[in-house]
């Protein structure tokens, strides 16, 4: 079964703060638990970092003490439960006010809603979903209309107003307003928006 999986390609890492997690997976999946000596699996990690990232682990060395110490110093600089929090709140508070009947900004909202609340649960950090400051911050990103359709459905459903069932009605309404995007526009002017999107590097993209 697992020859049939396909091969996990690892990108190669240069100091974006905002993808060492997911750059930090891949390699642990895929190199840091083969059955292969800490030598070469510091080889391994040299040839997946380039600029800054190569130039923080460059001068260890190439022992098997090494290994575990350039390890260690890319989680200092670049990963941690801190560090990675702020970046999510960060791209919260910078996001834009949703525009009326812009249904990509709708989804791309629920996303950064979707992975900011996992992240939380991720590390630990429950006491942050109750915090009201962020709940009134996430409020204001929506329009009129959203926070009153919001609140009408809270109250239809016997709900208490929190961060999570309002993820829960925004990704539900970011999908009922794609089906209807694409009911009128169609599909394909859709997905030419949302890859706009994720070519410019996960940015709002609004004009």
């Amino acid at each position: 079964m697992w020859k049939q999986l396909k091969r996990v390609s690892i990108p190669v890492f240069s100091g974006d703060v905002k993808v060492y997690e997911n750059w930090k997976a891949a390699f642990l999946a895929c190199i840091d638990v083969a059955p292969a000596t800490p030598e070469y699996k510091l080889l391994q990690l040299r040839q997946y970092l380039s600029g800054e990232a190569l130039k923080v682990i460059e001068n260890l060395g190439y022992s098997a003490t090494a290994y575990q110490a350039a390890k260690d110093r890319l989680d200092r600089k670049y990963g941690g439960k801190r560090r990675q929090i702020a970046l999510r709140f960060e791209e919260l508070h910078e996001f834009k006010p949703i525009r009326a009947g812009n249904a990509k900004d709708v989804e791309h909202f629920a996303d950064l809603l979707d992975i900011t609340i996992i992240n939380l649960k991720d590390y630990g950090l429950y006491s942050e979903l109750d915090s009201k400051l962020l709940y009134l911050v996430l409020c204001k990103k929506m329009t009129e209309s959203m926070v009153t359709q919001y609140q009408r459905w809270v109250r239809e459903n016997g709900k208490e107003e929190s961060i999570e069932v309002l993820r829960e009605w925004v990704i539900k309404e970011a999908e009922y307003r794609t089906r209807a995007h694409e009911a009128i526009r169609g599909v394909s002017d859709l997905v030419l928006s949302v890859g706009l999107i994720i070519s410019q590097g996960g940015e709002q993209g609004h004009l």
